[in-house]
């Protein structure tokens, strides 16, 4: 049966996780870190002619883990099987194991630093193995049918939830955000079959934003990306990516602000929507790694060593909902890894009952079952 169902729920399950920040073994960072260094090894792909003689950057990651024990571990486990079955060696090079030990790891009842957490996918019938093939079937697990293939894309799925469910703010960060092409301005030159992004994401939350304005309710979204993806921002992919990013913010403000203007609110679209990249920049101190060469003259990468400031990436795949709730994982907010269909992705959404705004009361039992849009 898919994880997806399988999976264990917040309502019987508790687990710990340690969400934690940490960068790319390949290109470690650390705030003490000087900002260019002499590393044995460099990795800097967004800079044409870069290299540690002409003094970096080793360009810093920013990324986000956690750690999942507990019964949530066992679905994890349960998502390899599932893939060894389908494309590994069968079932002969398996350890069995008992998966009614997974409800003994739980933590203790009245635990109050444990978590409630649930694990998601976006994978399909290609990629893992036991997806119904009945499209009636599929649909009561929660699960999509596509043309001659079953689709889970939970992933999306707790998003969205998470997103119709919020009070005061979300925060996320993600490598992109590009999506809901189905809501592109009128006066767009690009249809929407061109691009085909049509995950409900950034139009969740701009109809959200919206909703709290017309409400009179404070409510604030903010949106953490790399300044351009990782390659060489000249390239026709990263004007692609970075172009169709621009067009999903596009429409996102004028959502925004035609709802302020409805209001009649003297207010800046900002105030409830806002995009920020990571930057890093250090003064001149003794004992820097001095280069033995220089960039080329009157190019970018001069400028940007002359200003010592240079894009941290951001890798990281997370959104936290009101201090309460948070997902994390693999997947990117573009169609490739929302899809279900295309990337196989895997994440974890979570939350502490005893840290809930809400006092007197329990943590409202939540599963997040697929329905098509």
């Amino acid at each position: 049966m898919p994880l997806y169902i399988r999976g264990t729920s917040p309502s019987t399950s508790t687990a710990r996780t340690t969400p934690a920040t940490s960068s790319s073994p390949s290109r470690p960072t650390t705030p003490s870190a000087p900002h260019s260094s002499a590393a044995p090894t460099f990795h800097q792909p967004n800079i044409p002619s870069a290299s540690i003689s002409k003094g970096g950057p080793r360009e810093p990651w920013h990324d986000i883990h956690c750690r999942v024990e507990g019964p949530a571990a066992w679905d994890v486990l349960e998502n390899f099987e599932q893939r060894w079955k389908k494309q590994g060696k069968g079932d002969n090079m398996l350890v069995a194991l008992n998966k009614a030990w997974a409800e003994r790891e739980a933590a203790p009842h009245g635990d109050a630093e444990s978590w409630n957490v649930q694990v998601f996918r976006s994978i399909d019938d290609g990629e893992a193995a036991g997806f119904p093939n009945a499209p009636r079937e599929a649909a009561a697990l929660g699960l999509v049918s596509g043309k001659d293939h079953v689709i889970e894309r939970s992933i999306h799925d707790a998003y969205i939830h998470a997103i119709r469910r919020v009070r005061d703010f979300i925060y996320i960060e993600n490598q992109y955000f590009l999506g809901s092409s189905y809501a592109r301005l009128q006066n767009d030159d690009v249809m929407v079959e061109d691009i085909n992004t049509l995950h409900l994401i950034p139009k969740e939350l701009s109809l959200k934003i919206v909703s709290k304005i017309q409400a009179d309710e404070r409510f604030a979204v903010y949106v953490v990306v790399p300044l351009w993806p990782e390659g060489v921002p000249e390239s026709g992919s990263m004007q692609a990516i970075l172009d169709w990013q621009r067009r999903t913010m596009e429409m996102m403000y004028t959502d925004v602000t035609l709802a302020i203007r409805a209001k009649g609110l003297q207010a800046d679209p900002r105030d409830y929507l806002t995009f920020f990249y990571f930057g890093n920049g250090k003064a001149p101190s003794p004992g820097d790694y001095v280069p033995t060469e220089h960039p080329d003259p009157n190019t970018d990468y001069e400028r940007a060593q002359q200003a010592r400031r240079f894009m941290i990436y951001v890798h990281a795949k997370t959104m936290i909902v009101d201090d309460e709730y948070i997902i994390v994982g693999s997947a990117n907010i573009n169609q490739r890894s929302m899809d279900g269909g295309r990337n196989t992705e895997i994440a974890m959404g979570a939350y502490q009952p005893g840290y809930l705004a809400t006092r007197n009361q329990q943590a409202k039992q939540q599963r997040h079952v697929a329905r098509a849009p």
